[in-house]
């Protein structure tokens, strides 16, 4: 319906006139918009990230700067080199007060230690206690990551979040060894635990929380801070470490995210830490995305009357013709009646007007010639099986009395019961088709009288293909033709035998049935003659009852099937005649019948 209503074409053509350069607009605008925020967007994420990895990188090298800060006590790295201290009491005082200068050195440091390897012993500092306990293996171990780092420094995180001064993280430590500079004796190792606070702050100046992600990793790939606790696939954080490269970006899709990622690195002096930054593809286009709404609302809007102005045109000029398609497809239907008076005063308003008056002279033809033309053609029926059923019975008749002064025996019995048969079949004028087994039953009746009558002299064979018995044919199909040889074709003399031979079979879509005898056969002539009558519907020139059998076969198959059945007259192979009839076989009936 949509592809042939002329409405919806209508409706299609104003709708595609103003969406398609709408919908070409809104989608290049977008392209271009979403590539030019895109390309913004990311270059000032790039300059910030740059600018948080100078401030990191500041606080880091001050961090640093405060590990070297011993060197600049020439005293307390004299008293290192000492290898016979005069007491405990003179060690622990003399290192208490270093570490307690660097623990102040910056408010983020929270605890410092130092492991002198002569004495065996730790020392800790924090602002809340001080103490010292022996060196384990564990903790040498510990320390040994220092002598194989870059410059003698190690970074690791500190298991566990950590609180200060209301700020939750991750604190962090950096280990480093003291050496006896020049040469290259280790004095002791120095570690500074530092506090998250510093390292927070910078990080939440450097990404928008819920529509950004952003992480501080050691070199090793450990999280000293991370805005979502988790998110970092480790597959991504071990590509970024691989990527050659202070800085860069990446698209990335796995781990449950899709989007931009960007990294800094800071100098390996400083502890070589990497900013990664991830930005989801939909944060990314945001901007995008609200600039292409605005604009398509204000296409909907456009649309909207758009459309508006369609239906109202459409329906203006399609509302008539609906309405005449509607009365045409009533009168498809057998519905000979008009359902509209007017459809106006233009050019469809006549189209209308005579639409209604095609229907009225339809009516009358209908009324006046096809019903009569109906009926005529089933008077004609019934007229054509009684010009048969009298000369039959006749003959019939005779040959049960002939039989009966002979005999008086079961056999009359037989000739009767068959008698009987074909009269009540024959006399049936309420049934115009019946199943072919029906049909071939009639005709062996008809041929069993014969039989009778002419005894050794007539023989007879019927063969039908069992999957065609059940399909319909017209009534008396075949008795007429049989009844033809008997009156017109049957030859016995010099003593030859009558034969008659019917078959029954299916070709393609075709029931083909076959009366073949040996009888006298029919001139050439005669032959041309006899299809004239049958074509031209017009008496023969041997009077009313010439081949009244052939002819009434052949009428009633046009008058069921038109020009799709067919009747053709032959000479047989071995003389005598032979009667084609081709039927179209029905679907349903065709069902039945297997």
């Amino acid at each position: 319906m949509i592809r042939t209503s002329l409405r919806n074409k209508f409706i299609i053509l104003l709708l595609l006139i103003s969406v398609l350069p709408f919908a070409s607009s809104v989608l290049f605008t977008y392209l271009y918009t979403r590539d030019s925020l895109k390309d913004q967007f990311l270059q000032e994420n790039v300059n910030l990230m740059s600018l948080g990895s100078v401030h990191l990188e500041s606080y880091m090298n001050e961090l640093m700067d405060i590990t070297l800060s011993f060197y600049s006590d020439p005293a307390f790295i004299n008293y290192l080199r000492t290898a016979d201290r005069e007491n405990d009491y003179e060690t622990f005082w003399t290192v208490r007060d270093e570490l307690t200068q660097v623990l102040y050195a910056n408010e983020n440091i929270r605890l410092v230690r130092i492991a002198l390897l002569k004495d065996k012993r730790n020392i800790l500092v924090s602002k809340s206690r001080v103490g010292f306990s022996a060196i384990t293996d564990a903790q040498l171990a510990e320390y040994a990551k220092v002598d194989e780092s870059p410059n003698h420094v190690y970074i690791e995180t500190v298991p566990g979040a950590v609180q200060e001064g209301g700020v939750s993280g991750t604190a962090f430590t950096i280990l480093r060894s003291l050496t006896d500079a020049p040469s290259t004796n280790l004095l002791a190792y120095f570690s500074i635990e530092v506090g998250p606070a510093m390292v927070r702050s910078i990080s939440e100046k450097l990404y928008t929380p819920g529509q950004e992600y952003f992480s501080i990793l050691t070199s090793e790939g450990e999280p000293v801070f991370s805005s979502d606790a988790g998110y970092e696939d480790p597959e991504l954080v071990e590509r970024i470490r691989g990527l050659p490269g202070d800085s860069g970006t990446l698209e990335w899709d796995g781990g449950g995210f899709r989007g931009i990622v960007l990294y800094e690195r800071i100098a390996k002096t400083d502890g070589g830490w990497i900013l990664m930054k991830s930005i989801p593809y939909e944060n990314l286009y945001r901007q995008g995305f609200r600039i292409t709404q605005i604009n398509i609302a204000i296409g909907f809007v456009g649309i909207a009357l758009a459309m508006l102005a369609a239906l109202f045109f459409s329906f203006r000029l399609t509302s008539p013709l609906r309405i005449l398609l509607d009365n045409i497809r009533r009168i498809e239907k057998g519905k000979m009646q008009v359902g509209f008076e007017s459809l106006g005063h233009d050019e469809i308003g006549v189209l209308g007007e005579s639409f209604r008056q095609m229907v009225g002279r339809l009516n009358h033809l209908i009324d006046r010639e096809y019903k009569l033309e109906i009926e005529n053609k089933a008077n004609q029926l019934k007229v054509l099986q009684s010009q048969i059923n009298p000369h039959f019975l006749h003959n019939a008749l005779q040959s049960i009395g002939a039989l009966a002064l002979k005999n008086h025996g079961a056999q009359v019995y037989a000739l009767v019961t068959n008698l009987s048969k074909i009269m009540r079949y024959s006399m049936n004028t309420d049934e115009d088709k019946v199943a072919l087994i029906r049909e071939i039953n009639n005709a062996e009746a008809f041929l069993l009288l014969h039989k009778e009558r002419f005894d050794d002299e007539f023989e007879y064979a019927i063969d039908v293909d069992a999957a065609v018995l059940n399909l319909p044919v017209p009534k008396m199909l075949l008795q007429p033709i049989i009844e033809n040889y008997f009156k017109h074709g049957m030859d016995l003399s010099g003593g030859k035998v009558g034969m008659l031979r019917v078959d029954g079979r299916r070709e393609g879509g075709e029931l083909v049935l076959v009366v073949a005898d040996n009888g006298r056969g029919i001139e050439p002539d005669r032959l041309r003659e006899l299809y004239a009558q049958l074509h031209e519907d017009r008496r023969g020139r041997h009077g009313e009852e010439a081949n009244i059998g052939l002819r009434s076969v052949y009428f009633r198959l046009r008058l069921y099937y038109g020009s799709r059945a067919s009747l053709r007259l032959a000479e047989g192979e071995t003389g005598g005649l032979r009667v084609t009839i081709r039927l179209p076989i029905e679907n349903a009936a065709e069902g039945e019948g297997q």
